[in-house]
């Protein structure tokens, strides 16, 4: 899930990107469409699972045209997922800190 997540923002993918949010997530306006372009991101496989439905990875995330908060270049992010009551996974927050 969070490879499609991070495949559409690679891919400028902004609408499909925004389908795989949480809707608390996309309500933040946390839009990192609008922030940053990914250019390149690598999952680490090994996911922290800190409750039931909810699992959190941490990837490589590479950027530009970022601002002074995430400048160009390659960052640590965080991203937990939230199972939905559909059971499907939904991204539902990211950053460089956990």
């Amino acid at each position: 899930m969070l490879d499609a997540y991070l495949s559409a923002l690679l891919d400028g993918d902004c609408p499909r990107s925004r389908t795989l949010e949480t809707a608390s997530f996309a309500a933040t306006g946390s839009d990192f469409c609008i922030w940053f372009q990914t250019t390149a991101y690598e999952i680490n496989p090994n996911m922290a699972t800190p409750a039931d439905g909810k699992v959190e990875f941490d990837a490589q995330v590479t950027t530009r045209g970022g601002n002074f908060t995430l400048p160009d270049g390659s960052h640590t992010m965080f991203f937990p997922l939230d199972r939905q009551a559909t059971g499907a996974w939904r991204v539902a927050g990211g950053g460089t800190g956990p």
